[in-house]
């Protein structure tokens, strides 16, 4: 396995992709810290991936690729986690758009995974946002859950998955709560309604939170693990006394939430992070172990660098 890094405006970096002294020396600083592998964010508005300029000028997107080689990565995933079941069709159509230009520009650029939210829409009441069930009372629940499933999310992703499968991408789903895909049964569920090239993006980050065994889960899902994200989750006991794990409080208000995200190891033991790798190893799988730093005690590249000293030294055991 690689260690690599999702490549969110490392430390600070704000100027545009194609600022190339910036974009060299946000890759040194990748590769020096002992990274070996990049996943490029490709959101709206983006800073980080101009997709207008990477699909139509050969000569940008060549300087961008050779600029990665150069620092000794690889490019191990592209991100386009957004919502493209948006009740506001305006909204909707610009992230469908994104989606299967980001589609494309994997296969243009030979990256197998492009990574993705399932998304979540409104009702059928005319939401003007998205509307994530997570009880089943009142009744009226169970009836818009059944129509998002089956009237949004089910006929989008079947197309979109045949799309993908046409062009030889994987759509690496991140099981995050907020959309409809955020557990086993909801992954299963759109799994089954649409083809093999549907696997997951593992990030045990989101299970821990959710009582979910993430062990358990990698052996249950074994073979659609295709791409994995490092993120952890320090809880904050005397918070989760009073007010559970549905937390939310803005990531701002750190001190005051249940839990946060932090830099791997820092909140759930050593032990259980190589049991962690080596329960990948077991499954089979040998890919790209993606830093995702949210750790807002840390300084983006300071929180980056010690997961990497981390990740370094499990994979070395």
């Amino acid at each position: 396995m690689k260690v690599g890094v999702v490549a969110f405006s490392l430390y600070g970096f704000s100027k545009d992709l194609f600022d190339l002294q910036n974009l060299d020396e946000m890759f040194k600083s990748i590769a020096n810290a002992g990274a070996e592998a990049i996943e490029i964010p490709c959101l709206l508005n983006s800073k980080n991936c101009n997709l207008d300029i990477l699909l139509n000028n050969r000569d940008e997107l060549s300087k961008f690729l050779k600029l990665i080689a150069d620092n000794g990565l690889s490019i191990s995933a592209l991100n386009c986690c957004g919502n493209p079941l948006h009740p506001q069709e305006e909204i909707r159509i610009v992230e469908i758009e994104i989606l299967k230009n980001v589609i494309q520009l994997a296969q243009k650029i030979n990256v197998d995974n492009v990574i993705v939210f399932s998304g979540c829409p409104g009702s059928f009441t005319g939401d003007e946002n998205a509307n994530w069930i997570v009880y089943p009372h009142p009744k009226v629940n169970i009836e818009i859950l059944k129509w998002q499933w089956e009237k949004i999310a089910i006929p989008f992703w079947k197309e979109i998955a045949i799309y993908a499968k046409k062009l030889g991408i994987k759509l690496c789903f991140e099981l995050h709560p907020g959309n409809l895909v955020y557990n086993y049964d909801t992954f299963i569920n759109l799994r089954n309604n649409t083809n093999e090239n549907v696997g997951v993006n593992f990030d045990p980050s989101h299970f821990f939170w959710q009582s979910i065994d993430p062990l358990a889960l990698l052996h249950k899902i074994k073979e659609s693990i295709f791409h994995v994200h490092i993120k952890d989750v320090m809880f904050n006991n005397f918070d989760c006394s009073l007010n559970g794990v549905l937390a939310n409080k803005s990531f701002k208000e750190k001190a005051d939430r249940s839990w946060i995200f932090c830099t791997v190891g820092r909140g759930q033991s050593y032990e259980f992070w190589k049991c962690f790798i080596n329960t990948l190893r077991l499954i089979g799988y040998d890919g790209v172990l993606s830093i995702e730093q949210e750790d807002l005690l840390f300084t983006f590249f300071e929180g980056f660098r010690r997961g990497v000293i981390t990740l370094k030294k499990l994979l070395n055991e």
